[in-house]
């Protein structure tokens, strides 16, 4: 590795549900630092990225920087499969794992839940931390390295109708503190970040009419004391500083609420 103002350059860093928003953003700022990165999702290809970051990924993509890797992070087989290759394309070693995949549906009261939809938000949102960070663990192991967990503000304060993605959410954090316990002294640092409401072009697939859509984000603008939502590069650049071993250096087991005050004002 090389250094350049204090951080590691080309770290082998994985980013799992990095197709869309705060996933893409996330390998894109490790990416734009000149770290090498495999990006994974379920489907996964320059094609599948969102548009307006096909150019800039696609320089990436060329300069062999950037690796795709099309798996599901669901199933403890699938991470074992997802991890050999991703390790594979990175040249053999692995840094940083930021655990970002996962999926909410919003709006069904507590009584009207189905097991469907409940189990569907622990595998995606919890299960697939579990299992990703059991098999990426040896590989830590070697490099001293991380893992970031993107968690929510819900798993620290519960919203309406929400309750099986707080759930599980909550399941990371403590998953993200309890394995930052166990693997502390063996250099392995183990953090989340709980991200309030992020603008990302899941609102443009939502179905929502468009003027729909921006009263509810200036409504919900109203409730962070900085006076907006957030954006995908405020997560990312609370990750990029989590996964730093120079400046996190003596941080492990946090939950870092990203939530412009929003917490303050509750």
């Amino acid at each position: 590795m090389t250094q350049t103002n204090g951080v590691d350059k080309q770290r082998a860093v994985i980013v799992t549900g990095a197709r869309t928003g705060i996933g893409l953003e996330i390998a894109l700022t490790f990416l734009r630092h000149g770290d090498t990165v495999v990006m994974t999702s379920r489907n996964i290809d320059i094609d599948s990225v969102e548009e307006g970051a096909r150019d800039e990924l696609q320089k990436f993509v060329n300069s062999k920087k950037a690796h795709f890797v099309t798996k599901d992070v669901s199933s403890s087989g699938a991470c074992k499969a997802l991890v050999t290759e991703a390790v594979d394309a990175l040249g053999g070693s692995l840094d940083i794992v930021v655990n970002n995949a996962g999926n909410c549906k919003p709006g069904i009261p507590f009584e009207e839940l189905s097991d469907e939809v409940w189990k569907d938000h622990f595998t995606l949102n919890l299960d697939s931390v579990f299992y990703m960070t059991q098999v990426v663990l040896p590989h830590l192991r070697k490099t001293k390295g991380c893992i970031v967990n993107v968690s929510s503000l819900g798993g620290i304060a519960p919203s309406n109708t929400m309750l099986p993605y707080c759930v599980a959410k909550a399941g990371v954090d403590m998953l993200t503190k309890a394995t930052a316990l166990e693997y502390a002294n063996e250099g392995i640092r183990i953090n989340s970040v709980n991200p309030g409401l992020v603008k990302t072009t899941f609102f443009d697939h939502s179905g929502m009419d468009k003027s729909n859509e921006d009263q509810m984000l200036a409504d919900a603008a109203e409730q962070y004391p900085i006076g907006r939502v957030g954006v995908p590069s405020d997560v990312a650049s609370a990750v990029y500083f989590l996964a730093d071993n120079k400046a996190a250096a003596w941080i492990t087991g946090q939950q870092l609420a990203l939530d412009g005050g929003k917490l303050l004002a509750q």
